[in-house]
């Protein structure tokens, strides 16, 4: 009898590793593919090109022919800039909500993927020197994102700027409830599993907590139908200028001059933000040709792991804020920092190969951060800290810059951490 129920437990058992195994099987196939050896195909099939994407491709096959039937004529007219970088996208994609994921920068992640197609790509450090950037994707539902790390209430911040969905792995103490406080579209891996899988190559190679990654099609068809958060203010955005056009007169159409006449600019061909340590030091180099700002991250060419592409961006704004380092955590303030992202403030604006001093202002949380030239009129009133941070958020009379249309990196840094030439 002994025996027998033996065999039937061995049995039953064997069911159940079977069962499990097949179910993981399933779910590795559909989401937990290798990063090194992914192919956009794989997901193409996998998810059938889903109805929405269907109706965003507008690409024109032919001579004169989109994949929608349209002629290029045609297509062209239904699109619209897009309001994080201001590239021609469909208007239903422009009014799909962003995607912010959070990816590490510590030197066992690199290289990263995903940041060559992010739209906006803001950058500022994270605790013990390391840096971390938030990317922002609307544009393209990108395949691999990664490697995705943990909130911090500052990023959370942001992230309410643009009413978008936040994916990242758990977070401070701080950031998860600011999560919960302003009611964000939260896409925690440790609650969302599905649209995340972890790198085994990675995991070998560099340690478990560098092999998250998501992907941006995953998300949104993980959350389809779900209710969509709204829009912000978006920047301003203009057509490339020649350099030497750069200061043209005020009375041009913004679409001509990168900067009103009355604002200073210097030529900026490289330009340096020293967060912390050498590792950990951004630098951009001017390419005239393409007019971009190539990037290095820590004295290397900063290079994409699956386009194997340098990182580059069209706009580099600098944004000055004040950075406290957090001691206790009787608040529940563990992020280790503090930056003061509410008020207003210095900063400079590196585009067309140039230098151009510039202000920002945020009155309120969740209020979308706007940029002007500083003309003179500063930011008001409001008095300035030793930080360069306005206390208030007074009023600016210069005018909101314009962007190129493009990527931007936004970096969050303290006085005296930038330089050019």
């Amino acid at each position: 009898m002994k025996t027998f129920l033996k065999i039937i437990g061995t049995l039953v058992l064997l069911i159940v590793i079977a069962g499990v195994s097949l179910y993981a099987l399933d779910f590795y196939n559909v989401y937990h593919f290798q990063v090194g050896d992914f192919k956009i195909s794989d997901i193409n099939k996998l998810w059938n090109k889903s109805d929405s994407m269907k109706k965003l491709e507008i690409g024109v096959s032919g001579a004169d022919q989109g994949q929608n039937g349209q002629s290029q004529s045609q297509a062209q007219t239904n699109l619209v800039a897009s309001p994080l970088n201001g590239q021609l996208i469909s208007q239903e994609r422009a009014q799909m909500p962003v995607v912010a994921v959070m990816i590490e920068n510590s030197p066992p992640a690199r290289q990263q993927s995903g940041l060559d197609k992010a739209d906006v790509v803001y950058e500022t450090l994270a605790e013990g020197g390391i840096t971390r950037f938030m990317a922002l994707f609307q544009n393209e539902d990108v395949l691999v994102v990664g490697p995705v790390r943990s909130a911090r209430s500052y990023f959370v911040e942001i992230v309410r700027e643009y009413n978008a969905w936040y994916a990242h792995v758990g977070g401070s103490a701080d950031g998860i409830k600011l999560i919960a406080k302003y009611g964000l579209h939260d896409l925690d891996q440790f609650f969302v599993d599905k649209p995340y899988w972890r790198d085994s190559n990675r995991v070998k190679t560099r340690g478990f907590e560098h092999g998250m990654y998501v992907s941006i099609l995953a998300l949104r068809d993980y959350v389809k139908g779900q209710a969509e958060l709204g829009s912000f203010e978006s920047w301003g955005f203009k057509d490339d200028a020649p350099v030497s056009n750069l200061l043209q007169s005020s009375t041009q159409t913004s679409t001509q001059a990168a900067a009103p006449a009355k604002a200073v600019a210097n030529s900026a061909q490289t330009i340096s933000v020293n967060f912390s340590f050498p590792s950990f030091l951004a630098q951009w180099k001017y390419d005239s040709v393409k007019n971009v700002y190539n990037r290095s991250n820590g004295g290397v060419a900063h290079v994409d792991a699956q386009s194997g592409q340098q990182l580059f961006a069209k706009n580099i704004i600098v944004q000055y804020v004040k950075m406290t380092p957090i001691l206790n955590n009787q608040k529940g303030d563990d992020s280790a920092l503090k930056l003061d992202l509410i008020g207003s403030g210095d900063g400079v604006l590196f585009l067309d190969g140039q230098m151009i001093p510039i202000t920002w202002k945020k009155a309120k949380s969740g209020d979308h951060t706007q940029f002007y030239y500083a003309d003179g009129a500063g930011a008001g009133s409001a008095s300035a800290n030793a930080s360069g941070v306005n206390a208030g958020a007074g009023s600016s009379s210069g005018q909101k810059i314009q962007l190129n249309r493009g990527v931007t990196w936004v970096e969050l840094a303290e006085k005296g951490k930038v330089s050019y030439k």
